[in-house]
């Protein structure tokens, strides 16, 4: 039984991999989401794909979702494969530790806050811990 699980999250701009031990998910970085009263509400995850009466937002696609805040959907993208990744067994254990890897690629498209945005909504996504390779 382990108290606490590594998950490795392998970083590219239009992909993420999110890995813990043999368990392996590939996830688009975009969400549909539509508006309900006002407010984004999420309706598919990692998936590039046109739903109906949804919008599609890339996260880290400077012309996708200019009116929307980013922030809020790469949070809760990182919670969606940290909780998919993550094994939940049946004696409680301790928030991941998650690592990083391939964070310099989003340098651009994070105008060189890469490190401080991903290492918040990680924390925020679930991690007991965010470190960087």
């Amino acid at each position: 039984m382990k108290l606490s699980q590594t998950i490795t999250i392998e970083v590219k701009p239009d992909y993420f991999v999110f890995i813990n031990d043999d368990v392996k998910y590939v996830f688009e970085t975009c969400i549909n989401y539509k508006l309900q009263d006002g407010e984004p509400v999420p309706m598919a995850i990692g998936e590039s794909q046109e739903i109906p009466d949804t919008t599609l937002l890339r996260l880290f696609d400077p012309a996708s979702g200019t009116d929307i805040d980013k922030f809020g959907f790469l949070r809760l993208f990182l919670e969606y494969g940290i909780d998919k990744t993550y094994e939940k067994g049946r004696f409680p254990t301790l928030k991941p530790l998650v690592i990083f890897k391939g964070v310099e690629t989003l340098q651009k498209e994070l105008l060189g806050y890469h490190y401080g945005i991903l290492q918040y909504a990680g924390l925020l996504a679930g991690a007991r811990e965010v470190v960087f390779e």
